[in-house]
């Protein structure tokens, strides 16, 4: 959150000459961690839930504990 407070007026500023650099980047770092944000809370919890076996799914190591004696 605080490179994005940093970057932020950066990317606001526009072209201002001497800061071009500075502007394309700070856009570049901002795009980057909205695009991470977006994905690690919606993407990848979505991917981890139709990772997930079924409650009803064949587990091997159920039948390992069963199998031992006593």
């Amino acid at each position: 959150m605080l490179t994005a407070v940093v970057m932020a007026p950066f990317a606001a500023m526009g072209h201002v000459p001497g800061r071009e650099l500075l502007h394309t980047a700070a856009l570049v770092i901002l795009g980057g961690l909205v695009t991470t944000t977006l994905v690690s809370l919606f993407v990848l919890p979505a991917l981890a839930q139709n990772a997930a076996p079924a409650s009803g799914a064949h587990d091997p190591r159920r039948e390992v504990e069963s199998a031992k004696p006593g």
